[in-house]
């Protein structure tokens, strides 16, 4: 029998990769996507669908999309001019794992959403994983990582990893700082959004 990779497979039990479906997108840039929150330079409401790793069709025809907010603001220079994609690189790296390539934005980095809307209907793969946050049931919660959307499970492997040398997410239950903080069994739960974000890795 060949030996299958285990790229992806949480050998801490703590994180999962999982693919999904872009349904649809929205703009939000320079509007807080939720109440008490800033704005961003640059910002989309990214609703998916799940899918099934092994067909890669939908996971439940009749589930309703679930929501990610992709965003971040630009590096500028003391004038305000962009310079480059600073904390918005999130965006940038989901239209890469949509296979776009070429200008997102114009030279007030306004999004091409005739170019963003080339998304929908393109699969990627999420980061999942078990935080240190208990909720009332004693149990810690299962968060999506927020932001970050990939081209392959591979990549998406690769980007969690590297993150995890640099401290993040901070919530993540593997972290050693974080083991004093197992709960019971997780328990799933819709987007909980990670609302800091590390620099470009």
């Amino acid at each position: 029998m060949g030996l299958e990779s285990n790229v992806g497979s949480a050998t801490d039990s703590n994180y999962w990769l999982d693919p999904v479906k872009i349904i649809d997108i929205d703009n939000i840039s320079g509007t807080p996507a939720r109440e008490g929150w800033s704005a961003n330079d640059c910002a989309l409401d990214v609703k998916y669908a799940r899918l099934d790793e092994e067909t890669m069709e939908l996971l439940d025809p009749d589930e309703d999309p679930w929501s990610m907010f992709v965003m971040g603001n630009f590096r500028r220079n003391t004038q305000g001019k962009i310079e480059d994609w600073g904390g918005a690189f999130k965006v940038r790296t989901f239209l890469e794992a949509c296979g776009l390539r070429g200008t997102f934005t114009d030279d007030e980095g306004n999004l091409d959403m005739q170019i963003v809307n080339n998304c929908i209907n393109k699969p990627c793969w999420k980061i999942s994983y078990k935080s240190s946050d208990i909720n009332d049931e004693g149990k810690n919660k299962v968060k999506t990582w927020s932001g970050r959307l990939f081209a392959s499970k591979e990549q998406a492997n690769k980007y969690w990893l590297k993150s995890l040398k640099t401290g993040w997410p901070k919530d993540y239950l593997g972290h050693p700082a974080n083991e004093s903080m197992q709960g019971r069994d997780p328990e799933p739960a819709k987007e909980v959004a990670a609302t800091a974000f590390p620099t470009d890795l």
